[in-house]
């Protein structure tokens, strides 16, 4: 019931079920549940209303209702500057979310999976100025350059890919070079340069990756393991391909 400490926790889980589901209307109840359950007498319950407002106008934004989601977001970001403190993880995430959802619905509809090539390009290169003059060059932005790096890939643009995926790796870098998350990045960065037939590339970027894997936990897909001994035994490289093929350390 109310008075468990778990129920707070209980019902933020379960709205975000509901978003999942884009049943945004229960999720909806449940993060106004939430909010009324919080009296709001120090700066961190203050916080945490208005991260539950934030939330509350996502779902709205989702779910198209425009004039709701402002009115929550204004809230939101008023309740956050009354209460003092600087935005937490949580607030920033929905905050960004917010806004690149507002950013999008400004845009021309999102071409459909299996559509034309040039014009999802033309649509992502968009959103990836839009984002960066909004946010700057964080991990939203280079997400949406990732993506932008593939399609060039796809239609053979390999200086343009090469381009992009240089400054989503200087990007993803400003968080640690020796880190799992980068390691990822590294794996997906590398298969993109060979789709392009970045090869050199796309070796330095894999071994980069299969070292930090060596040193961290596993973040290199199947795929990109096997494209790394491809392209090791293509240069003649035994002695890193049967590291690599051994599970071993590369120099």
């Amino acid at each position: 019931d109310e008075d468990n400490p778990l129920y707070l926790g209980t019902l933020e889980a379960l709205a975000r079920v509901f978003v999942k589901q884009e049943a945004y209307e229960k999720a909806i109840e449940l993060y106004q549940e939430k909010n009324d359950l919080n009296f709001e007498e120090t700066p961190q319950e203050q916080m945490a209303a208005a991260n539950n407002l934030l939330a509350i106008a996502n779902c709205y934004r989702l779910s198209g209702v425009e004039e709701k989601a402002a009115a929550y977001f204004a809230e939101a970001e008023a309740k956050q500057k009354r209460s003092g403190l600087p935005m937490d993880e949580t607030y920033e995430k929905r905050r960004g979310l917010y806004l690149r959802q507002k950013m999008e619905h400004a845009m021309p509809p999102k071409p459909k999976k299996g559509g034309d090539i040039r014009k999802e390009l033309e649509y992502y290169s968009a959103l990836a100025l839009s984002i960066r003059n909004k946010e700057g060059e964080g991990q939203s932005f280079a997400k949406v350059l990732l993506k932008t790096a593939a399609l060039h890939a796809k239609l053979g643009n390999q200086r343009d890919t090469e381009t992009l995926l240089d400054r989503v790796l200087s990007i993803g870098a400003k968080e640690g070079i020796f880190t799992t998350s980068f390691g990822r990045l590294c794996d997906r960065v590398g298969r993109i340069y060979a789709e392009a037939g970045s090869k050199n590339k796309a070796e330095a970027t894999l071994r980069q990756a299969y070292q930090i894997q060596t040193m961290t936990e596993k973040c290199m897909t199947g795929q990109g393991q096997a494209l790394l001994l491809r392209l090791l035994q293509e240069k003649g490289d035994e002695k890193a391909y049967f590291a690599v093929k051994n599970a071993g350390k590369l120099e």
